[in-house]
């Protein structure tokens, strides 16, 4: 959350929650990658963005109540 591991957030305080993935440099075996989070119930999920090496990305990001899906396509033809 916003570079911590923990924090303390008071009611109806905003926050940014990161998940942070690292992925094999060998990639070439793959196509896709999906990342799949379930977020607590008792937070309220406002916006998605997916950054890479620290910049925003337009990837395909899927919210169905709480799980929150990213899409990764074309892994292999970027290498």
């Amino acid at each position: 959350m916003e570079g911590q591991t923990s924090k303390e957030v008071g009611k109806e305080e905003e926050f940014s929650y990161d998940i942070n993935l690292k992925v094999p440099d060998d990639l070439e075996e793959f196509e896709n990658l999906t990342v799949i989070d379930e977020i607590d119930s008792r937070l309220t999920i406002q916006q998605v963005k997916v950054v890479v090496d620290n910049e925003v990305e337009s990837i395909p990001s899927d919210l169905d109540g709480q799980k929150v899906q990213s899409n990764f396509q074309g892994i292999n033809s970027s290498i």
